[in-house]
């Protein structure tokens, strides 16, 4: 049934022993080995050289679903059945093929995750390449590559909510002894359960898996950015080693080594190349950062020139207005300088004429005043204003005068004149104050 069914397995029988024990020869009184034997079926599959063992029960319900799967593929070529439910295989149980460690380093700041890492088993052999994503999302989960909550750093984040998108592409040269189920399982962070993505079903070195996740952390903290900054994020690679190839015989194309080698080759460039791609976008976000810094820079120097433009126009009306009170200035202290000479000039006139009615005043005492007067004039007289004398020099006829006292009365000026008119024969006197 198996080779009509082109099932690549063969099956033969074998007797286990299935217990020993020493006894007692009941004839000879010898001690003999007794030993239980059972029959089982070893079930080898031809692709992958590996064996498993079915007792008698086990391999009489497969016969029997043998015999069901014959008849419904007798009436229905076509009909297949997954791998994990058809009768003629047994499929071991899952195996950890390798891990692939994906560090967020690019994530801290804020440049998205993308990387083609090796898959490295128990004995630190890589046995295949992972491509992995991580992008950030919005509030419902769609990627979003600037995200309006995002800041210039992950550290400037704290308390706040993080929206992130996971993905994995595919598995890439998978060695050909483990291609079955390939799946991938993960724990981000401190979640409590592992994430899994669907089992890739056919037996292939490049199992492509398509797979997306939202994740929420609820609130960027210390510990999360510490994850992010030192630790990598790790994923594993499962699969249980048997598999069933996806084409019939005659559509699959055998590869030559050489075939091999090359694709070998083009896979680790196309890695490369995609390392390469994401330092370079990672380059170009941080250049993008930096070039909106200096855009900011040069809006704030702007604003800066234009004070500065301002407080330079508030500068020179200030200036304008300083030369204005300074010409003002200089301008009263002309006024007054010409002033200050002017009455330099009439203090001169002034004093020359005070000293005239000096030289004057005692010819007048001489000739009008008796000489006990004259005896008992003081020795200092104070000088004559012209206003006192002039009114004395307009009256007709003629005139005498003398001074009364040179020490002042009460209520009455310091210097008067005792001045009389000739004409009158009464002997009339007035006094006239000649101090003002």
């Amino acid at each position: 049934m198996a080779d009509l069914l082109k099932k690549r397995v063969i099956y033969s029988v074998k007797v286990c022993v299935r217990d020993s024990r020493i006894v007692e020869d009941p004839l000879t009184n010898n001690l003999v080995f007794l030993k239980t034997a059972t029959a089982a079926v070893v079930v080898k599959d031809r692709s992958t050289a590996r064996e498993a063992l079915w007792p008698v029960p086990v391999f009489r319900e497969r016969h029997y679903r043998m015999n069901e799967y014959l008849k419904i593929f007798s009436k229905d070529s076509s009909y297949r059945l997954p791998l994990r439910e058809d009768p003629f295989y047994d499929v071991p149980e899952q195996v950890l093929i390798g891990r692939a460690n994906l560090w967020l380093m690019s994530l801290v700041h804020l440049v998205e995750v993308e990387d083609i890492v090796d898959v490295v088993d128990d004995s630190g052999t890589t046995v295949g390449q992972l491509h992995a994503k991580i992008n950030f999302a919005n509030l419902a989960g769609e990627i979003c590559s600037d995200p309006s909550n995002l800041r210039e750093n992950l550290s400037r984040m704290l308390g706040q909510r993080l929206d992130l998108v996971i993905q994995i592409e595919e598995c890439l040269n998978i060695s050909r002894t483990r291609v079955i189920d390939i799946f991938v399982r993960y724990r981000f962070f401190e979640e409590t359960a592992d994430t899994e993505t669907k089992p890739y079903p056919f037996r292939t070195s490049n199992p492509v898996f398509k797979f997306q996740k939202h994740v929420i952390v609820h609130r960027v903290t210390p510990e999360f950015v510490s994850f992010v900054e030192e630790k990598p994020f790790v994923l594993e690679v499962w699969g249980s080693g048997v598999g069933v190839d996806p084409l019939p015989k005659s559509q699959r194309v055998t590869e030559s080594p050489f075939v091999v080698h090359l694709q070998q080759r083009l896979l680790q460039s196309e890695s490369s190349l995609t390392r390469v791609t994401s330092s370079f976008i990672s380059s170009q976000k941080q250049i993008s950062q930096l070039e909106n810094r200096i855009t900011v820079s040069n809006q704030n120097i702007q604003k800066l020139q234009k004070q500065l433009e301002q407080d330079r126009s508030v500068i020179a009306e200030l200036n304008s207005k300083l030369r204005e009170s300074q010409s003002a200035l200089r301008t009263a202290e002309a006024k007054a300088t010409a002033s200050e000479t002017a009455l330099q000039l009439r203090i001169s006139e002034l004093q020359f004429e005070n000293k005239r009615l000096r030289k004057q005043l005692p010819i007048l005492e001489e000739t009008t005043a008796p000489t006990s007067v004259r005896s008992a004039r003081p020795s200092v007289v104070p000088p004559l204003s012209v206003r006192s004398i002039l009114p004395l020099a307009g009256r007709s006829g003629s005139f005498s005068a003398r001074v009364e006292s040179s020490t002042p009365k009460t209520g009455e000026s310091p210097i008067q004149v005792r001045v009389g008119d000739s004409r009158n024969t009464t002997g009339g006197r007035r006094v006239v104050d000649i101090s003002k």
